[in-house]
């Protein structure tokens, strides 16, 4: 299966010049944040993916999780 998220960017609300390194090829922490939110309802809702975040054997995920959340989202621009 191929996911094309470029075929649904209004749904991402991808800003091009903030959203992006170069703005349009590769994108930036704020982008990513987007395209990950999306992704994630998107397997929840077509393939009935359960939520694991709060039990102790996914302790790892959630603290990386966490540690990527506190990063600051900087423009490139």
């Amino acid at each position: 299966m191929y996911l094309d998220m470029n075929l649904i960017t209004k749904g991402l609300k991808i800003d091009w010049k903030t959203d992006t390194m170069d703005q349009g090829d590769h994108l930036n922490l704020s982008g990513a944040r987007k395209v990950t939110e999306h992704l994630g309802k998107y397997l929840k809702k077509e393939f009935g993916l359960s939520d694991h975040r709060n039990e102790a054997l996914y302790k790892t995920w959630k603290r990386t999780a966490k540690e990527y959340t506190r990063i600051p989202v900087k423009n490139s621009t």
